[in-house]
Parts: C-alpha cells; sequence; structure tokens
C-alpha cells in the first residue's frame, strides 16, 4: 500500500521527481546491503526475533512517512529498509517446518500465493484508507497491519518449537567465518548451479517489469485504469500458479524438470517483449510472464534450501534476497536507458538469450 501513495505524497510535499528517484535508490542500496546481514540475525537471534525488527522497522518507516514534509524527511522515512525483508524470514520459517521435495514446493507455492493476493486486495484498502485518512491513509493502514502481525507473530510463532525442529533434522554447527560463509554456502551441490540458472531467468524478468509500465503508456497509451486491470490480472495469475499449478506440476515433475520448464516459459516471455506490437498481447503475455517467474523462483528457493544445512538457510536466502533487491534498484536505471536509446524489444532479446543460457546449464 505504501507504494500507491508515495508518489501523491511527494508531489504534494513538492518533493521533485529527481529527489524522489534518488529516494527509491537509498531504499534499494540499503536492502541489498542489509538482506544478507538479515540472514545472519536470523541465524543468530532466530526468526521470532528478526521478524519483530521487521514490522518495527516498518512501523517506524511508515509513522516517518506520516510526518514526512520535505526531502530530509523522505531520505530519512527510508532508513529503516535495511532490516525490512519480510520474505526472507517467511521462507526461512517455511524451510524449518517443511522436509525437502515437494512439501516445500508446495509451502514455498503458496507463500507466493499471498504476494499475488496482495497485488489485488493492496489497492483496494489503499483507496478505503486514502477515503478515511486523505493522502497518509495508506501509511496508516500499514501501520495497523504491521501492529497486528507483530501480535499475530507472538502468539502463533513458538521459536523452541522451530529450534527443536532444526535439532532433529541438523544437529552438527558450522563454524566458517563470516567472510568465507557465502562461498561454503556457494560450494553446496546444486547451490551455485541452480543459482545461476534462477539468474539467468529471473534478472531478465525483473529488469523488464522495472520500465513495463512505461513502455505500455508511451506505446499503446495506456491510462491508469487499464494498468490497474493489468496489474488485476498479474496478481490473479501469480495467486492461480502459485496456489494450484505449481503443486500440481510438482507432482508430475521433479524439480530440475520444473526449473527448466520456469526456463522455457521465461524464454516465451522474451521472445513475445522482442515483437510487441499489439496491447491485446497482454493476453498471452501475462500468463507466460507469471508461470516462468513463478516456477522459477519456487522451485530454486526449494532446491537451494534444501541443499544447504538448516542452519545456513537464512543466509542464503538472505543473499537470493539481495541479488533480488539489486535487480530492483538498478533494473529501471538499465531498463530505462535501453528503452529510450534502443526501444523495448531489445530487452526482450537479451532476456531471450539469458534465458537460453539458463535452459542449457539444465543440460550441462
Amino acid at each position: 500500500m505504501p507504494n500507491i501513495s508515495l508518489p501523491y505524497l511527494t508531489k504534494a510535499n513538492g518533493v521533485s521527481d529527481a529527489a524522489y528517484g534518488y529516494a527509491l535508490s537509498l531504499s534499494g542500496i540499503l536492502q541489498v546491503i542489509g538482506a544478507p546481514i538479515f540472514g545472519s540475525l536470523i541465524k543468530s537471534h532466530g526468526v521470532k526475533k528478526t521478524l519483530y525488527l521487521c514490522f518495527t522497522s516498518n512501523l517506524i518507516m511508515m509513522v516517518l512517512l506520516c510526518f514526512s514534509q520535505d526531502n530530509y524527511s523522505l531520505f530519512l522515512s527510508r532508513l529503516p529498509a535495511f532490516f525490512i525483508h519480510p520474505p526472507t524470514a517467511y521462507q526461512t520459517l517455511l524451510s524449518r517446518l517443511t522436509s525437502p521435495g515437494p512439501e516445500r514446493t508446495k509451502a514455498f507455492g503458496r507463500f507466493g500465493f499471498t504476494i499475488g493476493f496482495g497485488l489485488i486486495v493492496a489497492p483496494v484498502f489503499a483507496q478505503i484508507f486514502n477515503s478515511i485518512f486523505g493522502l497518509i491513509g495508506s501509511f496508516i493502514g500499514t501501520s495497523v497491519i504491521c501492529i497486528l502481525a507483530f501480535l499475530l507473530t507472538m502468539v502463533y510463532i513458538e521459536e523452541p518449537v522451530l529450534e527443536e525442529s532444526t535439532k532433529e533434522k541438523e544437529p552438527s554447527k558450522t563454524s566458517t567465518s563470516p567472510s568465507n560463509a557465502y562461498m561454503t554456502l556457494l560450494s553446496r551441490p546444486n547451490v551455485l548451479r541452480t543459482l545461476i540458472r534462477k539468474t539467468l531467468v529471473g534478472v531478465p524478468i525483473l529488469v523488464s517489469i522495472t520500465i513495463i509500465q512505461l513502455h505500455m503508456i508511451n506505446k499503446f497509451k495506456m491510462d491508469q485504469s487499464l494498468y490497474a486491470i493489468y496489474q488485476f490480472a498479474n496478481g490473479t495469475s501469480l495467486m492461480l500458479i502459485n496456489a494450484f499449478g505449481v503443486a500440481m506440476l510438482r507432482k508430475r515433475l521433479s524439480e530440475p524438470k520444473l526449473l527448466l520448464l520456469g526456463g522455457v516459459f521465461g524464454l516465451l516471455t522474451m521472445l513475445q517483449f522482442c515483437y510487441w506490437e499489439s496491447l491485446w498481447q497482454l493476453i498471452f503475455i501475462v500468463p507466460f510472464l507469471t508461470s516462468g517467474i513463478s516456477i522459477t523462483n519456487v522451485v530454486a528457493d526449494s532446491i537451494i534450501t534444501s541443499s544447504v544445512r538448516d542452519e545456513e538457510q537464512s543466509l542464503i536466502l538472505g543473499l537470493l534476497r539481495s541479488i533480488e533487491t539489486s535487480c530492483r534498484t538498478i533494473g529501471p536505471a538499465v531498463g530505462g536507458y535501453i528503452l529510450q536509446h534502443y526501444g523495448f524489444g531489445l530487452l526482450g532479446f537479451i532476456g531471450a538469450i539469458s534465458t537460453i543460457g539458463s535452459i542449457l546449464v539444465h543440460f550441462i
């Protein structure tokens, strides 16, 4: 919800477009740096305490935004982003409570379902809160949700149960120094290979997504109502794929073959980006786009977390989160430059080559 109202708040406060862009970049940089550290905090202090930190940081950000009136207060409100990494904590929690294989893949798919659901309901709740409280309504609503999430975590997440489960699955502890921790993780069987395959599919899709709205406005004169329909279609497709598609496919295919299928869907998406001449192509683009990114992310994360020790899962998930945030941070700059000078089709061409690389890695 905050991202929906933030541009309007900055305009009302007289914040320049450049300052707004710098503030978003600051958030991205802080999250890129903070994600691995957040993963280390999960390892040393547990999921429950780091979730408290996450929700508290988000609440502080919302309060600061409510009182934001100029450039300085806007930049100040970005600082808590360093500790806001709920997906890392939740995926670590799911990894500890599930067994490697179909059970974990299904659990990660259901987590993806909540993301799709959020894309659908967030604009609705934002509109409701904004109609009551004005421009800061979304921030007030998010603050309420943070407090509720804090209380639910306090009541329903039992850290001793998680610790006992972890000990049962992996009694031994690693003594890897911080400087070598991630090199050790990447040396685990299947980790680096799967990470490369996920990156080759995910990066071009993420970069394309960051500027796809701008492309549709420039080429197809898309207005806000049509973009809202596009967002709704994206959210619905993500929900269906993560809730039902991934689980059904996992019953019939192994995880490596599912990861290959995700690469194929990504390739079909990129090929459509190469020759995108009509807005109606979204009917075909959206299913392939959401299938490619959902299947690849869910299956790759399942394989990677199953390939490391239990106490290392939060570290590797923090690294994955950092890579994803890096793409979202530099994506608008890279994608915008390519869009302005070479056209959106070049992004599709580069993405097609990248996803073909991911497919080839499967056979090597």
